[in-house]
């Protein structure tokens, strides 16, 4: 006679996610580049472009997690400048009948475009991916019973539920 398997639903996760952190260094790092065009000031551009492409990582880090800073800056670099690369040669290869620019200039705004939706991918993909910290350990009971009862906790998961909590700290 075969033994009867208790199944039972596994034990829920704790993760927490501080992506939004991430997100408003973007925000203020693209403020400041933003700014530096607008107002025709340079003086905006190499703190601004310092704080992209290292104040992320910089938040990993702070969070305990130097690999994803790692990650954080080989993404943004690498997608920045695949952009650009990408951007140029289409602006350059790509004529446009009537353009009161150059291929040159073409080919700089082709650039230009492409290193921005380069960072907006690479800021995406280091807000979701690379910000959530994994427990080290799996929450149960009691602790699990009073972590539901946050007001700042959502339950996400069809079949595994895993907590997910909005830090407000490091």
């Amino acid at each position: 006679m075969p033994v009867p398997v208790l199944l039972t639903q596994a034990e829920p996760e704790l993760v927490v996610w501080y992506g939004w952190q991430v997100i408003l260094v973007d925000l203020a790092a693209m403020t400041g580049v933003v700014l530096a065009g607008v107002r025709d000031d340079s003086r905006w551009l190499p703190p601004s472009l310092a704080l992209a492409a290292v104040g992320p990582a910089g938040l990993h880090f702070l969070h305990g997690r130097p690999a994803s800073a790692g990650r954080s800056v080989a993404f943004r670099l690498g997608a920045v400048c695949g952009g650009a690369f990408a951007g140029g040669l289409i602006g350059l290869l790509v004529p446009v009948r009537g353009a009161m620019f150059s291929s040159a200039s073409a080919a700089l705004y082709g650039g230009a475009i492409g290193a921005g939706l380069g960072y907006l991918g690479a800021a995406s993909l280091d807000a979701t991916e690379l910000s959530p910290l994994r427990p080290s350990r799996r929450v149960s009971g009691d602790s699990w019973a009073s972590a539901q009862r946050g007001l700042d906790e959502l339950q996400v998961g069809p079949t595994t539920p895993r907590l997910v909590r909005l830090t407000f700290g490091f």
